[in-house]
């Protein structure tokens, strides 16, 4: 510690208001200097007694006393100590730390500034991406075709089309995947061009032709995941109705030939003994037994013949 305040190294900026005398004062001075006020005085008064007017007020004995030797009231001869510290403190808090901290703050408050009366906000945007993040959990950017449909079901409007009164009916969605044109490159899509296409259909306004439009189209086929991807030979629209149309011939093939194979095992009316037959049927043939084949053709699935056979009553008639 110093010896006192009299024979303290106060200078011009290092004085009794600025000083690292006690913790208050130098959590005081260390705040000063990392807005930028004045730091360089406070350096240069830090510095050896060679430095500029510090050998005016430096005093060879009246320093700190360490190990039992009293030191010069000024900082090192080589004031080496002091310009790291100085310059590197003022250089991470001033530049770094507080200037980014201000200028983000003020960037974000300049970013959501008119966002409510906008057509697209930032929260419109961070839903999209939370919904394409439910078809994509693996971040590729890119998602089959045919989930384009249902990503617009779960959006929130101006983006989606959940919750929109009257709900759209099959032609209008259809009609909808026509207007937004999304490319569609070997089955999939992508996030950009189908976030692009979106607000497009919401705010976009048509541009011409010329060397800017072009610029921009060949910036963003450079993004990595969408140079990787095929080219586009038509839209997601007609992928579904495509796809679409696949399935509806799978589904009708299968259930045609589910009807054939069903079809072979089904039992006739006219094959079932009628009552009176019942009564002469020397083989034996019941009452519960044509009931339980009447119940098979009911259900459309005939259970395997009875061990004395149904053919007996046929040949009885």
């Amino acid at each position: 510690p110093a010896r006192g305040d009299d024979n303290s190294n106060e200078g011009d900026f290092v004085n009794r208001n600025a000083n690292f005398r006690t913790l208050p004062n130098s959590l005081l001075t260390l705040f000063r200097c990392a807005t930028g006020e004045s730091f360089n005085g406070i350096m240069h008064d830090m510095m050896a007694g060679a430095w500029g007017s510090n050998r005016l007020r430096c005093c060879p004995t009246c320093g700190a006393e360490i190990d039992g030797e009293l030191n010069d009231s000024c900082g090192p001869a080589e004031g080496f100590w002091s310009l790291l510290l100085m310059l590197s403190y003022t250089i991470i808090m001033g530049f770094i730390i507080l200037n980014g901290l201000f200028i983000g703050v003020i960037v974000d408050n300049f970013t959501n500034i008119g966002s409510e009366n906008k057509a697209i906000t930032v929260e419109s945007i961070e839903e999209f991406r939370e919904v394409w993040l439910m078809f994509d959990p693996k971040g590729t950017f890119t998602i089959p075709s045919h989930s384009l449909l249902v990503i617009l079901q779960k959006l929130q409007p101006p983006l989606g089309i959940a919750d929109v009164k009257p709900p759209l009916s099959r032609a209008e969605m259809l009609q909808l995947l026509g207007k937004l044109d999304i490319p569609d490159h070997g089955g999939q899509i992508h996030f950009l061009e189908t976030l692009t296409a979106l607000s497009h259909n919401v705010c976009g306004v048509p541009v011409p032709v010329c060397d800017t439009t072009r610029r921009l189209q060949r910036s963003v086929q450079k993004i990595p995941v969408l140079s990787k991807l095929e080219k586009p030979q038509h839209n997601a629209l007609t992928n579904y109705l495509v796809s679409l149309l696949q399935s509806r011939w799978r589904g009708y093939v299968m259930r045609k030939q589910y009807a054939d194979h069903v079809g072979d095992s089904y039992i006739n009316d006219e094959e079932l003994p009628s009552p009176h037959q019942l009564r002469t049927d020397p083989h034996g043939t019941s009452a519960s037994d044509v009931a339980d084949t009447r119940q098979a053709k009911n259900n459309r699935v005939s259970p395997a013949p009875p061990a004395n056979g149904l053919g007996g009553g046929g040949d009885a008639s």
